[in-house]
């Protein structure tokens, strides 16, 4: 589905009720946590009526996703757009390189073609905590890793849960969005993978940890495993990127 400005731009959010319904939902929560004394991460970057001078409303009409004026519904509206979120996640979506594949990548909700996923990571969440690796190297990460041919991306989730922080999916999974990636290196990681263009997607799902990491010996070698509050674990995963903070904030809105 496309919504747009002077130039529409494809809007997606698996949240089971629809992509617009979903859209509504996701613009619905992003308001109220500007407006719940959080306007300096979000509040600047979204949309205010010119007339009455206070936040819009995020709604579904005639199947569309739409702000709209609480005071004047009739007059005011304008699409839900792709670049509402990008500006209210600005490290999440501005471009990346990634030196040590020689990638340039940049995030979107826009879902990538599943023939192009080599990558599935996971915000696994444990009630209001979030699933976090450590390996030897002190490296803290969230679980995930590279899909094996022809493995789906659920199973690829599931088997990644398990190999890296020993935990299992007890929900639905949620796609986030994506890293829409091209390498300059010559070959694929692997010979399977598509080359040069692909995508690393990101997902969220409740998670119950009861047992320990399998730790395959090609795999990152996991030390410690913690469920810990989404302001600790971006903490300890922003050494990493400065981005993680706000893809857990992408992911407490689902």
């Amino acid at each position: 589905m496309e919504f747009g400005g002077e130039t529409p731009m494809p809007v997606f959010f698996p949240l089971g009720i629809g992509r617009a319904g979903g859209t509504v939902r996701m613009a619905d929560q992003l308001q109220d946590r500007a407006v719940e004394h959080v306007a300096e991460l979000f509040g600047a970057a979204l949309p205010a009526c010119p007339g009455h001078r206070h936040p819009l409303s995020a709604r579904l009409v005639d199947g569309n996703a739409l702000w709209e004026c609480p005071a004047d519904r009739d007059h005011h509206r304008e699409p839900i757009v792709v670049t509402d979120w990008a500006a209210a996640l600005p490290r999440l979506f501005a471009p990346q390189r990634w030196d040590w594949g020689g990638i340039d990548a940049r995030f979107s909700t826009v879902p990538p073609d599943p023939d192009a996923v080599t990558n599935v990571h996971l915000v696994g969440r444990v009630g209001d905590r979030v699933v976090i690796c450590r390996d030897g190297t002190d490296h803290w990460f969230l679980p995930g890793g590279t899909r094996e041919p022809d493995e789906s991306t659920e199973d690829c989730a599931a088997r990644e849960m398990l190999e890296e922080a020993g935990a299992r999916i007890v929900g639905p999974l949620r796609a986030l969005g994506a890293h829409h990636a091209v390498t300059d290196r010559p070959r694929p990681y692997r010979p399977h993978q598509p080359h040069p263009e692909f995508a690393w997607l990101w997902c969220v799902a409740d998670v119950v940890l009861d047992s320990t990491p399998t730790n395959p010996p090609d795999g990152e070698q996991v030390v410690e495993v913690r469920a810990c509050p989404p302001a600790e674990a971006a903490a300890l995963l922003n050494p990493s990127a400065d981005w993680y903070g706000e893809l857990l904030d992408l992911a407490q809105l689902l």
